[in-house]
């Protein structure tokens, strides 16, 4: 697959998790709808990266960083900055694919360990690509 292929299926994932988010309509502030754009790339780059891209020094990276924030602070530290920005209350989760599919099926109560089981398969599955594609 060619490099365009793959940002043209990178951003088409960050656009239909951007059409999913329902707080997106709720912010008033440019600044805000620009970090939660971001955060939406972040989130597929973190979620779907490896399998589009490999990149995965970078993808571990930010894998690690994502997690370590989230041991650190226990929530998300890019969702309470652009809910803050936004007046979103803080309780709300960023909305992505995983939650929406999950509210879908009537199980938000897994997001939190499935989202953490799958960031830590990927830490697993880049750390595999490093050692053995070389």
């Amino acid at each position: 697959m060619s490099l365009k292929d793959k940002i043209i299926i990178f951003i088409a994932f960050v656009i239909l998790e951007w059409y999913l988010d329902d707080l997106f309509i709720r912010c008033q502030s440019p600044i805000g709808k620009f970090l939660m754009i971001i955060h939406h790339a972040i989130v597929v780059f973190h979620l779907l990266g490896p399998w589009i891209f490999g990149l995965h020094w970078y993808h571990l990276a930010i894998s690690i960083i994502i997690i370590g924030g989230w041991k650190v602070f226990g929530h998300c530290i890019f969702t309470r900055i652009h809910n803050t920005i936004c007046n979103i209350p803080n309780k709300k989760k960023h909305v992505n694919l995983v939650s929406v599919a999950l509210d879908k099926l009537q199980m938000p109560f897994l997001y939190h360990p499935l989202y953490e089981s799958y960031c830590w398969f990927l830490v697993c599955y880049d750390l595999y690509n490093i050692r053995f594609s070389m």
